[in-house]
């Protein structure tokens, strides 16, 4: 196993929010063995764990589930909070319909693969091998309609995705935030997706409320991310933390490199600054 060093924090942590694709789950998409039995650990020296994703709230129930969490998921890239306990929304900031609707057309007009979010589900307007490998990686199941403009403004989404090729989302990446500007927040959380949500959404502005919500100052609070979606998080909390398979920009971003997602680098890194249990 490769060793891990890290410099000592310089203050208390009293909250850790994780990514989940390419950062707390594996290359499986799944908890390993390691943060399944560690990281419950968190809560014995009374540090909240909280998951911070780009996936629907029912994308990550399980692994809430799994880890014994009773914190908010932070979901859509911070565009709904969601109270698990008493299961509702603490915050929800959707697209606002009419540049929903321009997202659509435009999807349409090119042959793009487009997923829109409403009422944590997604519908899409036809089944093909890029619905199939967002369904494959989540464990979801996605719906087929004839035309997503018929959504109306009372169905506005939480958010929208195109999925197509690593090199095509690149290209879409770039053209979607010239073409919209500051009226969406455009950004890539997988090769292949290109996901348009509020311009006020980030995962930085959805950690904040949630910490707020336990009285816990940004200082007091770590953070684990992978992708570019993640760059607004880190930046926020007191103590950020990049996986060895970050992409470069969030790397130059963090306080701090761990381990990958492919070897328990949450894990590992937690364990390194001695904020899991001691072993019995």
């Amino acid at each position: 196993m490769r060793a891990l060093k890290l410099p000592a924090l310089d203050h208390p942590i009293r909250m850790v929010a994780c990514d989940m694709d390419g950062t707390l789950l594996n290359r499986n998409f799944v908890l390993s063995d390691a943060s399944r039995k560690r990281l419950p650990e968190l809560a014995e020296r009374d540090v909240r764990l909280v998951m911070a994703s780009g996936r629907m709230v029912s994308g990550q129930r399980p692994f809430h589930e799994q880890l014994a969490l009773t914190t908010p998921i932070i979901a859509y890239n911070g565009a709904l909070v969601w109270d698990v306990a008493e299961e509702r929304a603490i915050a929800h900031t959707p697209v606002p319909y009419d540049l929903a609707r321009e997202a659509v057309k435009i999807a349409a007009d090119e042959g793009l693969h487009l997923q829109y979010f409403w009422d944590d589900r997604f519908w899409t307007i036809e089944r093909n091998s890029w619905m199939e490998l967002y369904e494959g990686r989540t464990r979801l199941t996605g719906h087929v309609v004839d035309d997503l403009a018929d959504f109306g403004p009372n169905k506005a989404p939480t958010k929208m995705i195109v999925i197509t090729d690593p090199e095509q989302a690149l290209e879409l990446d770039d053209r979607f935030r010239a073409m919209f500007g500051e009226r969406l927040y455009v950004t890539t959380t997988m090769p292949e997706y290109v996901e348009l949500m509020h311009p006020d959404v980030s995962k930085g502005r959805a950690l904040g409320q949630v910490a707020d919500m336990y009285d816990i100052p940004m200082a007091e609070v770590m953070a684990f991310g992978d992708a570019a979606n993640d760059a607004s998080m880190l930046a926020a909390a007191g103590v950020s933390v990049a996986m060895e398979n970050a992409h470069a920009e969030l790397k130059d971003l963090a306080d701090h490199v761990t381990l990958s997602n492919r070897d328990d680098g949450i894990v590992r890194a937690l364990d390194a600054w001695g904020l899991l249990a001691p072993p019995n």
